[in-house]
Parts: structure tokens; sequence; C-alpha cells
């Protein structure tokens, strides 16, 4: 974090419920994490700036921050921001966007990730800032071929945990507090990110047109492997009457040859030993965890209604 180039992107339509038009993205230069803020006139810059300086000063001393020669950033408030906190202040050459260009760079990646959020999840366009700060949470959990790991572990130091990932916009069901003894103790809604300040979830209510923060969600989502066969299997037809001494002997043949698979002794064809690729050793997996079995592909097919014999 000792330097940060930032950028402000907007006016963004529609405006969101909370009256957000702009957005503010802050890149480390080294790490390559970003944060990103919501603001609702750009005057909010410097208030929005001093909030990043106290979030970021667990992890590191901010040196310099690039970045563009918008009014918002020139302004005496912000240099004097600055100056308080013993940090360069270094701007681009006006029409000279490439000498900002990581995180002039990064914000198209953040909306065409938060535009394809939508369009999958079918929300309104008027929650994009929910989709924007969803993006920028999957974007610094990526594997970065650079490091070698993921900017989340370069800057917290910790693998990230994939079991709270989910879909944005499937259906959840939210826990309801101080519920009545005959009413429901959830409510139907769609997931729509995490929130920045807490462990909670952000459930979105179509009917009431509101986000709240809920901490005990019920996901409905089902993670289901089908296997997928590209030879027609030709099952026997139980009216055709088939010779018994045939049939005999190809289930004895059928069953030696399961048990020299058994065995693993003399077999045709070996078990193939499956890896999971170098960079997966960056997340903390399900595998990863005592009560968890780990599902391979191998064993989807064995579960499958597929004769033996």
């Amino acid at each position: 974090m000792e330097f940060v180039h930032c950028d402000l992107a907007g006016l963004i339509n529609p405006v969101v419920r909370d009256g957000f038009k702009y957005a503010l993205c802050f890149v480390d230069d080294y790490t390559g994490i970003n944060m990103v803020y919501f603001l609702k006139q750009k005057r909010d810059t410097l208030e929005v700036t001093q909030k990043f300086l106290a979030d970021i000063a667990p992890f590191g001393k901010i040196k310099r921050i690039r970045s563009d020669n918008g009014t918002e950033f020139k302004s005496n408030q912000f240099e004097s921001l600055l100056r308080k906190n013993l940090i360069k202040h270094e701007s681009s050459v006006p029409y000279s966007p490439h000498q900002n260009g990581t995180v002039e760079r990064m914000w198209p990646s953040l909306i065409e990730m938060a535009r394809c959020l939508l369009l999958e999840s079918e929300l309104p366009k008027r929650l994009w800032a929910y989709a924007v700060m969803t993006a920028a949470y999957i974007k610094n959990w990526c594997f970065n071929t650079r490091l070698g790991k993921t900017p989340y572990k370069t800057l917290i130091g910790k693998r990230p945990d994939l079991s709270n990932k989910h879909i944005l916009g499937s259906t959840c069901y939210a826990y309801v507090q101080n519920a009545n003894k005959l009413e429901a103790r959830s409510k139907e809604g769609l997931f729509v990110g995490y929130d920045k300040e807490s462990l909670a979830y952000l459930v979105y209510y179509p009917e009431a047109n509101k986000v709240e923060r809920v901490k005990c969600v019920k996901f409905l989502e089902q993670n289901v492997c089908v296997p997928k066969i590209d030879d027609e299997i030709v099952l026997p037809n139980p009216l055709t009457t088939v010779d018994s001494d045939v049939s005999h002997e190809q289930t004895t043949e059928h069953r030696d040859l399961n048990e020299n698979e058994d065995s693993g002794e003399d077999s045709r064809y070996p078990k193939q030993i499956h890896n999971k690729p170098k960079h997966l050793d960056e997340y903390a997996l399900d595998s990863d965890l005592e009560d968890d079995v780990n599902y391979t592909v191998d064993y989807c097919y064995r579960v499958a209604n597929i004769p033996t014999t």
C-alpha cells in the first residue's frame, strides 16, 4: 500500500436507491487489490478518501497517491488531507490517461463484470452499486500470476475462504429477528453481495424495495454434478431371451474384470490420480475441512444409473 492509484467514475445512471451517482476506486500498485466506495456528489471525495485511509491503516502506510486532474482531486481540502497524512500527491498529465492506467484499466473490468452479473441474475439496473461491489470482491480473490497468490492473501496474509461464496441474485431465506410465535422465522429475498463493515450478507427484498444486512441466511444453491455421457448406452430388452450359458459366461468375465480393478493388480485400465491445480492451494476449499467429503468427477460417474454388466 505504499503506492495507490485512484480514479472517480460517474455520473452513472440510474441512480441507486441510496442516492449514489459516482464511484471512487483505489488500486494498490503492488498487490493489485482494489477498494470501491460510492458517492452522492463529487464533493464527497474528501470524506471517502478519509474513510479509505482509515480502512487501510492496519495493513500499511500510504506514501504516494496518483490521480488525474479532476477538480475533486485538486481542491485545497484534498491536498491538505494528503499533506496531513504525509502522502505525496502525483497527478497524470492532462489528456494522458495511460499515466494512471492501473486504475483506468480496472474500471472497465469492474463495470463489465458488474454488467454480466446483473444480466445473469436478472436484477434491476438500480442495484448496479451492489454488482460493482461484488465484482471488486471477486476480483480481489482471483489468482494473480505475477504474485503467485491472490491479492487478498498478499495484503491480509490469509487464504480466501470459498465457503461463503454465493451467486449474485440467488434466492435465499433471511432469518427474521423478534418474530411472533405464529409468524415465519425467515423471509425470502435475493442475495446481492457482502457487507463491507461486517460479516453480514446483503439481501434484497423486491416487494419492499429495500436491502438489509443479515447474518443468518440459508441459500438454495445446489452444486449438482451431472455426468455427461457421449456414447449411447444400449440397455438389454427384458423381453428378449438370452442363452443362459452365454449370459453366465459374460457375467463371470465381468466379475473377473471388476475384481482386477478393485485389487489394482494387472489392471488393463489403471486408476488415474487427479491432482487439483497448484493455484487452488491459495484458497480454503471444502476438502480442507474435517467433516466434508471431496466429491470428484469419478464419484459422480459411479453414482450414476449406469449398468456395470
